[in-house]
């Protein structure tokens, strides 16, 4: 399995009085990691974060083995601490480091509660 693509959507009727709605650059965004293995790996954060998070995706994931989260999440982080060294680029990361364990979850064929160990 290797990961082809990622996309970032908004989360479909989000907004309230207190919560910017879809429509806003800061409202929640649905980060999508797509494999050649018709499998999807998604995670939801805030619209900045999710922003930073699609090229670093496409900088570090695209043509990789997403079953290697452990190995992956330590690239991401290198990659983030010579160029992004801020709480941002840490929540991108921490985003696709979501994505990457729905999608191991996903090919295991078990919930995630049970990926992680729990």
């Amino acid at each position: 399995m290797r990961i082809t693509g990622v996309s970032v959507r908004p989360v479909p009727g989000h907004g309230s009085a207190a919560v910017p709605g879809e429509g806003h650059p800061d409202a929640l965004k649905m980060l999508v990691l797509h494999t050649n293995a018709e499998m999807d790996g998604v995670a939801v954060g805030y619209g900045p974060d999710a922003a930073l998070a699609g090229p670093l995706a496409e900088e570090r994931l695209i043509g990789r083995d997403p079953r290697g989260v452990a190995g992956l999440w330590q690239d991401l982080v290198g990659a983030i601490a010579q160029a992004n060294p801020s709480g941002r680029g840490m929540r991108a990361a921490a985003l696709l480091d979501i994505a990457l364990w729905d999608l191991k979850s996903a090919e295991l064929g078990e919930p995630l509660w049970r990926s992680l160990g729990a």
